[in-house]
């Protein structure tokens, strides 16, 4: 690009518009005048939506018959009337030329067969033919005049009968299976009534009463066993928090740290000594091979809050005797083995399964952990008094879930200054209770 020529960027290509002349009072008068008649013209038209509707209607309504009949009559001139033609009549106008007729139907036209005579006799001899033939020359003979002209009018009106318009819509007809082409019977059928003119699929008013109770009590049921759960679940996170605390200041044990529905896996062993005997003489590792030291023991529920209640008589013999059979399993496996014939690690012997001597294996590692664990206890619960701590442990074993979470929270809030809903430890009893600090003791308060 040469240097004479201008940038396409340039100012020099933007046209300077004139500044607007200012207007007189009269000018913006009559402009807002307009501008207020055009926006009340617009409010005023119909929507787009309903001018259509209006359009179609009429368009369905008027018959373009009729509006060729119309153009016709109202041009008075020939040159009008040609000029209408040619708007969109013209087919028209040339099937009418052609001697086509409003409301006749296209094709060819058939005519109606005329009605037979009844002969004189079933049976012709020689000459009965000419005779027929004869007799029809005669009648014809006979019919001239009006009656041949009244023949031509009746068939011309029966022409214009079976060709005229019709008036009723054709018949929507289906096929159904092998019955042909009928009307659509109603799918599915109608129900059929009983001799008391009811339904009988319809339940009555006590059943369905029943039934609306049934599932209320099924729905109340399912209600109460998830908030249950989501009890125990929150129970365990606030226990865990305040055997953390507690530890923390050196508190090795409370009552609350037992949880009541679950209390093998959180009581400790001098305590459960006391309170559960039997529970640990099943819990105890014992090198005879007796049934208490068999891992697929099952292991008696412990009455937590009224739950043996709800299980039935069927559910307790179920568990009786599937207890009755892995003692009788293992007992069989002691008394024929003996401590003699106990299989080595490694040797694989006819008729023993490798998952027998995997088992003997994990229950001496088993046993060794055992004694390790009940050495760790006695270091950490040395000095303490569980004479002492069995009143407040049998009271939260008889707690039901909300009870112990209520006490948990308590705990944790006025002993370690945390708030389980708040999930924060705070620093003085005048920051949590002050403004900005703890809303409330309640979930609901958070």
């Amino acid at each position: 690009m040469s240097d004479s020529e201008d940038d396409f960027m340039s100012d020099k290509f933007l046209v300077d518009a004139p500044p607007p002349e200012p207007l007189n009072y009269s000018a913006r008068r009559a402009k807002e005048s307009l501008k207020s008649q055009r926006l009340g013209q617009a409010k005023n038209q119909l929507k787009l939506k309903d001018l259509e509707e209006q359009r179609r209607k009429e368009g369905l309504e008027t018959s373009l018959f009729e509006r060729f009949e119309d153009d016709r009559g109202n041009s008075k001139d020939k040159e009008t009337a040609e000029e209408a033609g040619k708007g969109g009549n013209k087919a028209i106008e040339m099937m009418m030329k052609m001697g086509w007729k409003v409301g006749q139907g296209l094709g060819k036209k058939r005519s109606p067969s005329p009605p037979s005579r009844p002969s004189s006799s079933s049976r012709g001899g020689i000459g009965s033919k000419r005779l027929r033939l004869d007799d029809e020359h005669e009648s014809d003979d006979e019919k001239n005049g009006q009656g041949h002209q009244g023949g031509l009018k009746d068939e011309r009106e029966r022409e214009r009968e079976s060709t005229g318009p019709r008036t009723e819509p054709i018949r929507i007809s289906l096929w159904t299976r092998r019955k042909g082409l009928s009307a659509r019977s109603p799918s599915p059928p109608p129900l059929p009534l009983n001799t008391a003119n009811r339904n009988p699929d319809v339940l009555d008013n006590a059943k369905m009463e029943q039934l609306g109770r049934a599932t209320e009590g099924f729905r109340d049921r399912q209600r109460v066993e998830w908030a249950e759960k989501e009890r125990e679940r929150k129970g365990k996170k606030a226990r865990e928090l305040l055997v953390e605390m507690d530890r923390e200041k050196g508190f090795n044990f409370h009552p609350l740290h037992v949880l009541p529905f679950d209390p093998l896996g959180t009581l400790p062993r001098p305590l459960l000594k006391l309170i559960y005997p039997s529970q640990l003489d099943l819990l105890s590792p014992s090198p005879s091979g007796s049934p208490a030291s068999s891992p697929s023991r099952s292991l008696p529920k412990l009455s937590t809050y009224g739950k043996e209640e709800n299980i039935s008589a069927a559910e307790k013999l179920r568990e009786q005797l599937k207890r009755d059979m892995f003692t009788d399993l293992d007992l069989g496996i002691g008394q024929s083995g003996g401590e003699g014939e106990e299989e080595e690690e490694g040797v694989v012997r006819f008729g023993v399964e490798d998952s027998r001597v995997e088992r003997l294996r994990r229950e001496r590692e088993r046993e060794g952990e055992g004694g390790e664990r009940e050495h760790k206890e006695e270091v950490d619960y040395k000095d303490m008094n569980w004479e002492e701590m069995v009143p407040g442990t049998k009271r939260v074993l008889s707690m039901d879930p909300a009870t112990y979470l209520t006490f948990t929270v308590d705990q944790l809030r006025h002993e370690h200054l945390f708030c389980f809903w708040c999930a924060y430890k705070y620093k003085s009893y005048e920051e949590m209770e002050g403004p900005g600090g703890c809303p409330g003791e309640e979930e609901d308060d958070h």
